[in-house]
């Protein structure tokens, strides 16, 4: 009778503590309805993500093909004329810098520098040999001062020939003024220099504006701005060799690019080019 008394004593617990965790069990697996509109939401959730992805990607695509079929060759005519300005400056330069080499008077003088600051080259001086004898600055037009040592021995080994001997400098901050300077070596080793004004890029570059953020941007062949639709990143000549299209285009490529713009604070997608005589990179994002 101990036996069968004690049984149930032992059994008892045993069973409640089974049933518990059945009970708790239960309690975390959802009912089959709940599952099932769990794993729908799922896959509406799913489907939705790859809408979005397949609509990013369809309209990148749109944006890419309408770039290379727009802003590409609106920047490739901007690069265009300016190959043909640079080329007229320099045809321009290099016989006014044989002329007056060659025969200093006042006429002569006065025609050249007519026809050079027609072109926005606002002054030309003939400077002399290595020689320590020599005579100082021939100028033609107004005096400016003279850019740095390094600039003048450049443009005295520059290796440009698609100029007809004439070398470009960088953009130059000279007095109050942003000039490239021209360089044209005579045969008798004088070196003839031009200042030339932005007037012209900056009227080709701000002509470029459509939609709300529509432009162009024009750079040296060391990356610093030229014409910019940000007057801050013009005035300071900020150096944008650092961007992606930028570097892109200083080497040489034409194509289209995106990239995040620092100056405008905003992703961007432009056609870009370059001009072959200059090297100047041109964008239109």
């Amino acid at each position: 009778m101990s036996a069968h008394a004690n049984t149930p004593e032992h059994t008892l617990p045993e069973l409640s503590g089974s049933a518990s965790k059945q009970t708790r069990i239960k309690g975390w697996v959802w009912p089959l309805q709940q599952q099932i509109a769990l794993m729908v939401l799922a896959a509406i959730l799913v489907f939705a993500l790859v809408i979005q992805l397949w609509n990013y990607r369809t309209f990148m695509n749109t944006e890419i093909e309408r770039t290379q079929e727009k802003h590409l060759v609106i920047a490739q005519n901007v690069s265009l004329s300016l190959s043909r300005y640079v080329t007229d400056v320099a045809r321009v330069f290099a016989h006014a810098a044989i002329e007056v080499g060659n025969n200093n008077s006042e006429a002569t003088r006065v025609a050249h520098l007519s026809l050079l600051e027609s072109l926005n080259v606002e002054s030309m001086a003939l400077l002399p040999t290595f020689a320590a004898d020599q005579p100082p600055p021939n100028w033609l037009g107004k005096n400016l001062p003279l850019p740095e040592r390094a600039v003048l021995d450049d443009l005295r080994a520059g290796t440009n020939a698609t100029l007809g001997g004439v070398q470009i400098s960088g953009l130059q901050r000279i007095g109050d003024g942003k000039y490239f300077i021209l360089g044209y070596e005579l045969p008798d080793q004088r070196l003839v220099i031009g200042y030339m004004r932005t007037d012209y890029i900056k009227a080709v570059q701000s002509a470029i504006a459509f939609g709300e953020f529509g432009h162009s941007a024009i750079f040296d062949q060391f990356g610093r701005a030229i014409a910019h639709p940000s007057p801050k990143v013009e005035e300071n000549m900020v150096d944008a060799s650092g961007i992606s299209a930028v570097r892109r285009m200083l080497n040489r490529e034409t194509g289209v690019e995106m990239f995040f713009s620092p100056p405008m604070q905003m992703d961007m997608i432009a056609g870009i080019t370059f001009v072959p005589e200059t090297r100047w990179p041109v964008m239109v994002p």
